[in-house]
C-alpha cells in the first residue's frame, strides 16, 4: 500500500530530518509508525500527504508514485494529522455535511461514517461538549468520508483517557475489518502492540526496525531480565548465583534471563527452597531500550563488516 524508498527531507540544508527512509506498509495491515518526539514520523506523513515535497527518493502509494498536488492519488488517502478542529455551535452531521461538499459525497455516507465511529448516539449534541475521544473520533470520521482505502491517523490516542483509547482501538481494528489499510503514528510502544500487526520503529531519520508485530516481540525478547520481590532475598541470590546476573535493592532482585522459557526453572527453584515470592514480573525492552539495542547492534554490524 506505501512504499517509500530512499526518502530525504530537510528543513534547513544540511540538517537532514528524514536520512534514507525505508517504508513498507502491506495492503490490509495496520502500521505501526513508531519513534521518539523529534524523530520525524509527522515530517514522514506530510511527505506521504503531498503536503510537504520530498527532496530526493519515491513515495508509492497504492502502487502509483505520488507527484505534487495529484487529486486522483489523493483519493485514495484519509488522514487525521494532529488535534482535529470543528465548528463548535454544529452538530457531528452538520461538521461532516461542510466536508462532504468538499468531498462530493452525499448524506447516507455521512450516516455511515458516524454509524462505524460510534458517534450515532450523539449526533445531536454540539461539538463543543464533545469529549476529547469522540472529537479524535469525529476526525477519523471526516477522514473516512470518501471512502479511502489507505487511513494515516498522527498520535490519535494523543489526550484520551483510558475509555477514549479503547475506544479509539476499537475503531481502529473495525476499520481493518473493513479492508483499510492503516498508518498509525505514535510514541506509545504498549499502545501499539496492543492494534498493530506491522511496526516501524524511526530513530535519527531511518528505520531503525521493521517488520511484523511478531519480529518485533523476538526482539524485545533480547536483554529480558525478571523483577522478584522475595522474602529471603539473600538466599535467593544463594540459589540462582550460578550463570546468572543478579541486582539486588531491598527485597527486589533484578535477574537478567534471555527468554521468557527461563522464567518457570527460576520460580520452581526459590519455591522448592522455601524462599516466599510476593512478586514476579517479566521486565521488556520499552522504546527507548529498543532505540538503544536497536543503534547498538547497527553500529557492532558496522564494525563487523568494516
Amino acid at each position: 500500500m506505501i512504499e517509500i524508498n530512499n526518502l530525504t527531507f530537510a528543513y534547513e540544508r544540511g540538517k537532514p530530518i528524514l536520512n534514507g527512509l525505508n517504508i513498507h506498509v502491506p495492503d490490509g495491515s495496520i502500521y505501526g509508525f513508531l519513534g521518539m518526539n523529534g524523530s520525524g514520523k509527522t515530517t514522514s506523513i506530510r511527505n506521504i500527504l503531498q503536503l510537504l515535497k520530498p527532496q530526493s527518493g519515491t513515495i508509492q502509494v497504492n502502487g502509483n508514485e505520488i507527484s505534487n498536488n495529484s487529486p486522483s492519488q489523493r483519493k485514495h488517502v484519509g488522514a487525521l494529522i494532529e488535534a482535529p478542529s470543528f465548528y463548535g455551535h454544529l452538530d457531528a452531521t452538520d461538521n461532516l455535511h461542510i466536508h462532504s461538499k468538499f468531498y462530493g459525497v452525499g448524506r447516507n455516507r455521512i450516516k455511515e461514517v458516524l454509524d462505524i465511529v460510534g458517534l450515532t448516539p450523539h449526533i445531536k449534541k454540539k461539538t463543543r461538549k464533545y469529549s476529547t475521544g469522540m472529537k479524535q473520533r469525529l476526525g477519523v470520521a471526516i477522514a473516512l468520508l470518501h471512502d479511502p482505502k489507505l487511513l494515516i491517523l498522527d498520535e490519535p490516542a494523543n489526550g484520551l483517557d483510558p475509555k477514549g483509547i479503547i475506544e479509539m482501538r476499537t475503531t481502529i481494528q473495525q476499520l481493518q475489518d473493513m479492508g483499510k489499510t492503516v498508518m498509525l503514528s505514535s510514541h506509545l510502544l504498549p499502545e501499539i502492540e496492543k492494534v498493530a500487526t506491522h511496526v516501524g520503529i524511526l530513530h535519527q531519520g531511518k528505520m531503525a526496525f521493521q517488520g511484523t508485530i511478531e519480529e518485533l516481540q523476538n526482539v524485545k525478547e533480547k536483554d529480558l531480565s525478571l523483577s522478584l520481590k522475595v522474602g529471603q532475598p539473600q538466599k535467593a541470590i544463594e540459589i540462582l548465583a550460578a550463570g546468572k546476573s543478579i541486582s539486588k535493592k531491598h527485597d527486589l532482585l533484578s535477574i537478567e534471563i534471555s527468554k521468557a522459557d527461563d522464567i518457570p526453572p527460576i520460580i520452581s527453584k526459590l519455591v522448592t527452597a522455601g524462599v516466599d515470592i510476593y512478586e514476579v514480573k517479566k521486565v521488556e525492552n520499552n522504546l527507548e531500550e529498543l532505540f538503544l539495542t536497536m543503534t547498538h547492534e547497527e553500529k557492532e554490524n558496522a564494525h563487523s563488516h568494516a
